[in-house]
């Protein structure tokens, strides 16, 4: 009964200062007919150098980028004769690049400029891999309100917030994730019936960290009510600035419930 009643009392602390998900850009397309791309972290800049629009969005190890040089009109050729104007280029799980630059392709982009600075458009392209020689096929692909960002920002990438996890390998789908700070940065994602906490100080270092009930740095899994904290693991931060924190996490409980993940979030 205890733990109930501090779980309660903790999600209040939580849910007074969260930050709930806004899902309001995106980058995606299907390729080859059959598997989505939908791209978890998005920018958008003007090269300095040659003016050059960039457009580029990862998933894991897959990357789609397009380098715009015309701005005169909306629908732009990709491929072609003029190959090398407009330019697509995928790459894939095996981080084998498939390109517009050559001839041999051919697609289109729609890309339109809106009023709040940001970008949004359709697109579909046949890329060539010019090693193998081999095709792939981006289709129904759109870009939805990327903002124009400055060169100087690139390396600080425009990131949704993200939490994508397994309990004991199988997939935590949460359909609620929120974000907030109580003398430490919390971060709770829940599905109906269960929920993971991540606890660390708002400073927390770059590199890692042991997950350990009892220390500033812990985990919790709860399931129908009932809580276990980490007895051992370890939480990796990779980036945290400006408010935005990302990282992984891997860490078993007191019920022996191993949660392993990733996330990336804006407090």
């Amino acid at each position: 009964m205890k733990k109930n009643i501090y779980l309660f009392v903790f999600f209040l602390a939580v849910l007074g200062c969260q930050d709930i998900l806004r899902f309001d850009s995106n980058l995606q397309a299907v390729v080859q007919n059959d598997e989505l791309f939908r791209a978890a972290q998005r920018l958008a800049f003007i090269q300095e150098e040659d003016g050059r629009l960039i457009i580029e969005g990862t998933e894991g190890d897959r990357r789609l980028t397009f380098s715009i040089a015309t701005f005169d009109r909306e629908e732009l050729a990709l491929g072609g004769a003029t190959h090398d104007i407009d330019i697509a280029t995928y790459q894939d799980r095996s981080g084998n690049i498939f390109t517009t630059d050559t001839p041999q392709a051919n697609g289109t982009l729609n890309l339109r400029f809106n009023g709040d600075n940001s970008i949004s458009g359709e697109f579909n392209f046949l890329g060539f891999n010019i090693e193998s020689g081999d095709s792939l096929v981006l289709n129904r692909g759109f870009v939805f309100n990327i903002p124009i960002e400055s060169e100087a920002e690139e390396e600080i990438e425009i990131t949704e917030n993200m939490f994508e996890a397994t309990v004991n390998t199988i997939p935590f789908e949460p359909n609620f994730l929120a974000s907030g700070n109580n003398g430490l940065s919390i971060i709770s994602a829940q599905t109906n019936i269960t929920t993971i906490i991540l606890q660390f100080p708002p400073d927390i270092a770059i590199g890692e960290h042991p997950l350990l009930l009892g220390t500033d740095v812990f985990g919790s899994y709860t399931v129908q009510g009932e809580t276990s904290f980490s007895t051992e693991g370890t939480l990796i931060i990779d980036i945290n600035e400006q408010d935005f924190v990302m990282g992984s996490f891997d860490f078993t409980t007191s019920a022996d419930f191993n949660i392993v993940g990733t996330f990336s979030i804006n407090f």
